[in-house]
């Protein structure tokens, strides 16, 4: 199909396009400049059951032709790549002189295609998706041929397979790059700013990143000068570990522990404290010593 190729290149050089990507209204305009008027089915749908071209409505889109009435449907309510590939189908069939007189119409995906029918697919690829011009934007991913050319993901995918076999490159292949260049240089110069963009954007996060990690370390290393410093259990005022006064324990009225010393911080939280011996502090429910300061 090099040669469809070729033709496609040579149609885009003669219609004067030289950027992506092709609107619906742009490919209006050309198959309008081909002697031929668009009409969706819904608005053509008097004149389709006049002409009795009902049973081509399954189609995406067709073409008819007779004595001199030239006319192209197709189904105003597929999405806009569709649409756009349909239309640009039927170019194909136009530009490659598939149709003098009659219907000729795409045929679906569960019908063998003729043909003249896949040569109207490559035109159209070709027309929507220039291979020289996407491997000279350096489109290597489907979204990318999806941002310059959109198509959706099921035709992206379809080019990416064509950019990625090994081809020469012939003579309408440069002539086209050649019409192109104004769109590739603003392309790539938008590549530059959307990397550059990133580059800005990754450079912000890593600085906010440094100044956190940065401000957390200050702010644990730095310590208040006036607030007391904070302190463990065995760093408080120092506990005597034998009984005081005369042999003293200490105990809370709901603990279960006595305690050898007064001061010790467990009682810090405690309102009333009892004394006595260490008999009392049994007979009061306090079985064992406390375990910070000691018995």
């Amino acid at each position: 199909m090099d040669h469809i190729v070729h033709l496609a290149n040579s149609y885009l050089l003669r219609r004067g396009i030289a950027r992506l990507p092709l609107e619906t209204e742009t490919l209006f305009a050309l198959c309008e400049q081909e002697g031929y008027e668009l009409l969706s089915y819904a608005e053509a749908d008097a004149v389709i059951d006049r002409l009795g071209l009902g049973a081509h409505k399954q189609r995406d889109a067709f073409l008819y032709a007779h004595q001199g009435l030239r006319l192209l449907f197709y189904e105003d309510r597929l999405s806009y790549a569709k649409k756009r590939f349909a239309i640009a189908h039927e170019l194909g069939h136009i530009a490659l002189m598939h149709l003098d007189s009659g219907v000729i119409s795409k045929s679906d995906a569960h019908r063998p295609s003729s043909r003249q029918e896949q040569e109207a697919d490559v035109f159209a690829y070709q027309l929507l998706a220039p291979i020289c011009i996407l491997r000279k934007a350096g489109a290597h991913t489907v979204r990318a041929v999806q941002e310059l050319t959109l198509c959706d993901r099921e035709q992206a995918e379809h080019v990416l397979g064509l950019l990625s076999e090994p081809c020469q490159k012939s003579a309408s292949d440069r002539a086209l790059t050649e019409a192109f260049r104004p769109f590739l240089a603003a392309a790539k110069r938008s590549r530059c700013r959307g990397l550059c963009a990133c580059l800005c954007l990754l450079e912000v996060l890593l600085t906010t990143l440094f100044l956190c990690l940065a401000l957390s370390h200050c702010t644990g290393a730095t310590k208040d000068p006036r607030a007391a410093p904070l302190r463990t259990v065995t760093e408080l005022s120092p506990i005597s570990r034998a009984p005081q006064s005369g042999g003293l324990f200490y105990w809370s009225q709901g603990g279960e522990v006595y305690h050898a010393a007064r001061d010790c911080p467990a009682l810090s939280r405690t309102g009333s404290v009892s004394s006595g011996s260490k008999e009392e502090a049994e007979a009061a429910g306090k079985g064992r010593p406390c375990q910070i300061c000691g018995d």
